[in-house]
């Protein structure tokens, strides 16, 4: 998986539109193992999606570009600012939290003797609970 920061001498550019630049991170077993600076082609989504990109970081997104985004498969993260790599970070260290808690939360969720899927706080993620509602 890849992650691309629209990018500007260090940092988020404000304007994706704009950006003459992306900053792509390459993921492979849960770490950055490859980072490299492209310049922009157009047109950008469908260079973003043609580089293997699944997450974008930038600045300020217009609703049709955030679409457009979501319809080639990347998942938009506008509103970021100051330094791509501290911004990249932050977003994969999070989803590397969340994804470790939801496993966690999934294999503690087992049903045991006297507690069912319907009294655990769990129950809305769980998908042992999903498959029991049908």
């Amino acid at each position: 998986m890849k992650i691309a920061a629209a990018y500007e001498n260090g940092q988020v550019c404000q304007r994706f539109g704009k950006a003459e630049q992306f900053k792509l991170y390459t993921i492979e077993n849960d770490r950055i193992v490859k980072m490299e600076i492209v310049d922009v082609q157009e047109p950008r989504v469908a260079f973003l999606k043609e580089q293997g990109v699944g997450l974008l970081v930038c600045g300020k997104l217009d609703m049709a570009a955030q679409m457009e985004l979501m319809q080639a498969g990347i998942a938009p993260f506008p509103g970021a600012y100051g330094d791509a790599d501290m911004q990249v970070g932050a977003l994969f260290v999070g989803m590397l939290e969340s994804e470790k808690k939801t496993k966690e939360e999934a294999e503690a969720c087992g049903e045991t003797e006297g507690s069912s899927c319907e009294a655990c706080a769990h129950r809305e993620q769980c998908m042992d609970y999903a498959a029991k509602k049908k």
